[in-house]
């Protein structure tokens, strides 16, 4: 299934809840921000759904502030 398929359908939903073993990893924050409100460019062909009526679901977790963890390395 490709961006043409997906423009096609008469109902898009884009979910942003899964983490890795229950992790609370920045790069899954950061990339749920550049899909919704990054440019939209083939580098992320999730942005594509920018352009269209798209209902999305963002979890507390994904929706967290992006901070340092020290402790952790990162």
């Amino acid at each position: 299934m490709g961006p043409a398929q997906i423009l096609a359908a008469k109902h898009r939903i884009s979910m942003h809840s899964i983490t890795v073993g229950g992790s609370f990893q920045s790069w899954q924050r950061l990339t749920t921000r550049l899909c919704l409100h990054g440019p939209v460019t083939p580098l992320l062909p999730e942005s594509v759904l920018q352009t269209t009526r798209t209902d999305v679901w963002v979890s507390e977790t994904a929706a967290a502030n992006i901070e340092t963890r020290w402790d952790l390395g990162y």
